[in-house]
Order: C-alpha cells, then sequence, then structure tokens
C-alpha cells in the first residue's frame, strides 16, 4: 500500500538486537521473525554502564503480534547475530555482555554461542568459537554450515571500554560451525578487517559481506575508517573474492530483490 503503519510495540525494549526469519508460509515468506538479546541504544561509553538482554521474543507476521518466550539465553548478548539453522534451531553467536566495572564501565566480547530450540522453547550451549567476536556477519551456507566472519574482538582483554576499542580491534578471519559435530573449524581470512559489516547469500549460493568498521595501519598506527571493501565466499572454493562499493559504510540495512539484486 505504500505506507507505513504502526505496530504492537515489542515486549523488550531493546537496540543493538539481533533477528532472523524463523519460519516460512507455503508460499516461501516470512511467517514468524525471532528476536533476541540487545541493550541500550548507546552501545559503549565508559561512564554509563551497558545491560544486556538475555530474553527472546517471537513476531507473528500474520497476526502482527509480539510474544515473549520463556526460555532466555545464559547470558545476555547485544552487538551479536542469530541464524535459523536447517533443522529449525536457531542459533545466537558472539557478541557482548554487560554491565561490568563500577565506572569507567565496560563491556565483555563474547566467543559464546547458544541454540534455541523453539520446540521446547529452550537454549542450550554451543561450542565456543575460537575468537572472541562481536558485530561479527553469520550465515548458513548450503550445506547447513555457519559462516561467521569479521567482527571486533575488544582490547588485549576482550574487553570494550568506548568506541575506540570498537574502532581498531577488527578482525579478517572467519570461523565455521558445524552443527551436526557442534565443532568449528578455521576459515579463510578476508582481504581487509570489518566489524558490523552486514552479509547476505546470492543466488548463485555465494556469501556477500559488505562494508563495516575497518583500519589501516600507517607506521605502526592503527587509523580507524569505514570500509567500502566488499568480501564474496565460495563455499564451492571455500576462498573469496573482493570487490569495492561506490560508498564507505557501516551498520547499515541489506537485502535481496527478488531480481537478485542486492539493495544496501
Amino acid at each position: 500500500a505504500n505506507r507505513w503503519q504502526a505496530l504492537q510495540d515489542a515486549p523488550v525494549a531493546s537496540a543493538n538486537l539481533s533477528f532472523t526469519v524463523s519460519s516460512f508460509d507455503a508460499q516461501g515468506k516470512p511467517k514468524t521473525v525471532f528476536t533476541c538479546g540487545g541493550g541500550p541504544y548507546l552501545l559503549t561509553d565508559d561512564f554509563t554502564p551497558y545491560p544486556t538482554i538475555n530474553q527472546a521474543w517471537s513476531y507473528d507476521v500474520a497476526k502482527e503480534e509480539f510474544t515473549l518466550l520463556g526460555g532466555t539465553m545464559s547470558q545476555g548478548r547485544a552487538f551479536h547475530n542469530t541464524v535459523l539453522l536447517q533443522d529449525g534451531r536457531i542459533m545466537a553467536i558472539g557478541g557482548i555482555n554487560g554491565p561490568w566495572g563500577t565506572g569507567p564501565y565496560h563491556v565483555k566480547v563474547l566467543a559464546s554461542a547458544e541454540i534455541y530450540d523453539p520446540a521446547t522453547d529452550t537454549w542450550t550451549a554451543a561450542t565456543p568459537m575460537a575468537q572472541f567476536r562481536a558485530g561479527c556477519t553469520a550465515n548458513v551456507l548450503p550445506d547447513g554450515r555457519v559462516l561467521v566472519a569479521g567482527g571486533t574482538k575488544g582490547n588485549s582483554s576482550r574487553l570494550l571500554y568506548n568506541v575506540d576499542d570498537i574502532m581498531t580491534t577488527s578482525l579478517r578471519t572467519t570461523e565455521i560451525y558445524n552443527p551436526a559435530t557442534d565443532t568449528w573449524t578455521t576459515g579463510p581470512n578476508m582481504s581487509a578487517p570489518k566489524a558490523g559489516g552486514v552479509s547476505v547469500e546470492l543466488d548463485n549460493g555465494e556469501i556477500m559481506i559488505a562494508g563495516g568498521i575497518t583500519y589501516s595501519t600507517i607506521f605502526g598506527i592503527k587509523i580507524p575508517d569505514f570500509s567500502d571493501d566488499v568480501q564474496f565466499y565460495n563455499p564451492a572454493t571455500n576462498s573469496f573474492r573482493t570487490r569495492n562499493m561506490i560508498n564507505k559504510r557501516a551498520l547499515f540495512g541489506i537485502a535481496k530483490m527478488n531480481n537478485g539484486k542486492v539493495l544496501l
């Protein structure tokens, strides 16, 4: 109808949360959307405590209704990722947890992952990643494995005190999770580090990972920047190819359209 309309408020006021379509109707359109975690809109500031949320809720597209779910994650997390596994379970990956400290405040970057089973409304722990990651991307591959790429690792203690800790600690590494064996393996490195990038699966099966917060190193000094780098992961060859966007971007929206093109 080319118009916006108000919806029922979500059960939890939250920013920096994560969501994924959790079921589809007979026409392949989204039926329910699963959402979990988050915190205040301000991601990190050493003068302000940052409480993360461990709750999850579901949105019914047809009824336009939110339902707060009974199962809770073992730890609150924000700036994390969720993906729908091929068996219908939902995986929450990485992120930050807080608040910690009494001023200056900080949050901890997580390596942990948890899996939600909608049949039992319960969460179970998955094997942690090898690397601590917040603001990474996560995508299910055609064979059911999960590609996790980039993110920020925090400072040397895996903590975030302020935005400076995010701007110069992004990663170029990737990991791949196998739900059948609950194990992680090392994936190929991207050509550039990125945190807060966005990703989507293309019609040809490649995973497109675009933009993000990055940095370059000049005379040993890290210079933060936004990225115009786009990585295309090929599951068949376990490798990346690289292109560049017209503009540098981070923490933006992405969607694949019906004609296969991608809107940023």
